[in-house]
C-alpha cells in the first residue's frame, strides 16, 4: 500500500469508463482545485497495483517518474511521501519529497484537506522547521465548525511538539471557546497556573461553570482568589462549593475525608491573613457537610474552640482511639500528641500500639524512636530503654537514639551501660547535646560534680 488514506482524501472523483456527462461550468473560485489530473490519477494506480503485486521496484520507478512530471502536485507528492516513509524511513529521499509536499502546499489559494497534513506531520522524525510549516498552513486555513476546531487541536499539538509555551496557550484558549471539551478547558486553566495567570483563570472558569461538564472548576477559582489576595470572594466561593460538593449519603464514607480536606489549605490562608470570622465560617460549614469527619472537628475545635472544647474533644478523641485496634489511627493519634507535647496520651497510645503485636501492628525504627520519646518525657524508664533499643537495631538515627538510651539506662541505676551509650554516640556525632547531657547525669550520680559540671556546660553550648 502506498498510502491509500492519503489518495482516498485527495482523489474526490474516479476515473470511469462511463459516457461522458455535458460540460459543466464550475462556479469561480479563489481556491485551486482539489480534484488531481486524470493522468496523474492513471499513474497512481498503476503503482498501486505494482504495490499489490509485490514488485516495489516498479513501483518507486512510477512514483519517482509521477513526481519528476509534476514536481508541485500534492496528490503525486503524497503518494510518493507515503511510499518512501514505509519503504525507507527518514532517509534524504524521504525528507526531500516531503520538503517538495510542503512547498506545493504553501502555495497561495491552495486547501489542504486536514488529513494531509497530519500525515506529513505524524512522523516523530519530521524535524521542527517542516513541522512549522505545517503550522504556518494551519494559521493560513484556520476552516470552519468542526474543521476549525480540528485544526486548532492539531495547531495546539503541533506547538507543544515545538515547545512553544507561549503560542500553546493562545490556540488553547482559542480552541476552549469552540470546543466544549472540558478536558481542553483544564489544560488551559493547567497551562495558565504554571504562567502565573491567576486573572484568566478566573475568566476561563467563568465560561465553563455555565457548562454541564460534571467537572467541578470551583477548586480552580479558590486557588486564583487565594494568590490575588482577593480573600472576600475566596471566602464566597468556598462556602458555596462546600454546599455544591456536598456528598450523598451513600457516597459519604468515600468522598466525605476527600472532600473535607480539600478545604482545609483555604482555612489555613483566610486565617493567616487575618480573616479569622470567615475561617471559621469555613470550618463550621465543612463540618457540617462532613459530620461523621473527626478530622474536621479537630480542625474546628483546636482553631477555634474555647480552651474547655479543646480539653474536652483531645481526651474524647484519645479514649475513642486507645479503644480502637486501627494501627494506623492509634499510629497517627500518638504523633500527633508527640507534636502538641501531650507526652502522657503519646506514651499511652504507643503503648497500645505496641500491645496489638507485630503482626496487625508492625512498628519502624521512627516509631519506636517517637516512643521512647514519649517514655522519656514521662519518666517511664524501662519502656524508654527497651523503646530506644528497637529503634537502634531498626537503623534509627544512632547518635539520637543511643544517647536517650543513655539517659533512660542512667536513670535506671546502670551508670556504665549508660556511659557506653553516650560515649558511643558522641564518637558519631561530638556535638550531640543529649549525648552530653547524660553524661552530666552519669558523674552526677557518681557524685562526680566536677565532671559533671564540665558536661553540663557542654549539653548548653551552641
Amino acid at each position: 500500500m502506498i498510502g491509500s488514506v492519503i489518495l482516498s482524501l485527495l482523489l474526490s472523483a474516479t476515473v470511469t469508463a462511463a459516457p461522458p456527462e455535458p460540460a459543466k461550468v464550475a462556479p469561480e473560485t479563489s481556491e485551486t482545485s482539489a480534484l488531481p489530473d486524470e493522468a496523474i490519477v492513471v499513474e497512481l494506480r498503476r503503482a498501486r497495483i505494482a504495490g499489490e503485486i509485490g514488485d516495489r521496484d516498479r513501483q518507486r520507478a512510477r512514483l519517482d517518474a509521477l513526481v519528476a512530471a509534476h514536481p508541485s502536485d500534492p496528490t503525486a507528492l503524497a503518494a510518493a511521501l507515503a511510499f518512501h516513509r514505509e519503504t525507507d524511513g527518514d532517509v534524504e529521499t524521504t525528507r526531500a519529497v516531503r520538503a517538495k509536499l510542503l512547498d506545493a502546499l504553501a502555495q497561495p489559494g491552495r486547501s489542504v484537506p486536514l488529513p494531509l497534513l497530519r500525515e506529513i506531520s505524524r512522523d516523530p522524525k519530521t524535524p521542527d522547521d517542516e513541522l512549522a510549516r505545517v503550522l504556518a498552513v494551519l494559521v493560513a486555513q484556520p476552516g470552519t465548525g468542526a474543521e476549525r476546531v480540528a485544526r486548532l487541536q492539531m495547531r495546539v499539538e503541533l506547538l507543544d511538539r515545538l515547545h512553544r509555551k507561549g503560542e500553546v496557550i493562545v490556540a488553547l484558549d482559542e480552541l476552549a471557546t469552540v470546543d466544549g471539551d472540558p478536558m481542553v478547558a483544564l489544560r488551559l486553566l493547567r497551562a495558565y497556573r504554571e504562567a502565573g495567570r491567576w486573572e484568566d483563570v478566573l475568566r476561563v472558569t467563568a465560561l465553563t461553570q455555565a457548562t454541564p461538564s460534571g467537572i467541578e472548576f470551583g477548586w480552580w477559582r479558590l486557588d486564583a482568589f487565594a494568590a490575588l489576595s482577593r480573600f472576600d470572594e475566596l471566602s464566597t466561593e468556598a462556602l458555596a462549593l462546600v454546599g455544591r460538593t456536598r456528598p450523598s449519603p451513600a457516597m459519604a464514607a468515600i468522598l466525605s475525608p476527600y472532600l473535607a480536606g480539600r478545604f482545609f489549605p483555604y482555612v489555613f490562608v483566610l486565617l493567616d491573613n487575618g480573616r479569622r470570622e470567615p475561617a471559621e465560617t469555613l470550618a463550621t460549614a465543612i463540618e457540617a457537610a462532613s459530620p461523621a469527619q473527626v478530622d474536621v472537628k479537630r480542625l474546628r475545635v483546636m482553631l477555634f474552640g474555647s480552651p474547655e472544647d479543646r480539653v474536652a474533644f483531645l481526651s474524647s478523641a484519645a479514649g475513642s482511639t486507645i479503644a480502637s485496634e486501627d494501627p494506623d489511627r492509634i499510629r497517627a493519634e500518638a504523633q500527633q500528641r508527640l507534636l502538641a507535647r501531650d507526652y502522657a496520651t503519646a506514651h499511652e497510645l504507643y503503648k497500645r500500639l505496641e500491645d496489638l503485636g507485630p503482626t496487625v501492628a508492625p512498628m519502624d525504627a521512627s516509631d519506636w524512636f517517637n516512643a521512647g520519646l514519649a517514655a522519656i518525657e514521662t519518666e517511664s524508664w524501662s519502656d524508654a530503654e527497651s523503646a530506644m533499643t528497637h529503634a537502634v537495631d531498626g537503623g534509627a538515627s544512632k547518635p539520637r537514639a543511643l544517647a536517650h538510651r543513655a539517659r533512660a539506662r542512667i536513670m535506671l541505676g546502670r551508670t556504665s551501660d549508660g556511659i557506653t551509650d553516650a560515649e558511643a554516640a558522641l564518637a558519631i556525632d561530638p556535638k550531640s547535646k543529649h549525648a552530653c547531657y547524660a553524661m552530666y547525669l552519669a558523674y552526677q550520680m557518681r557524685g562526680d560534680t566536677a565532671n559533671a559540671d564540665k558536661w553540663l556546660a557542654r549539653s548548653k553550648a551552641p
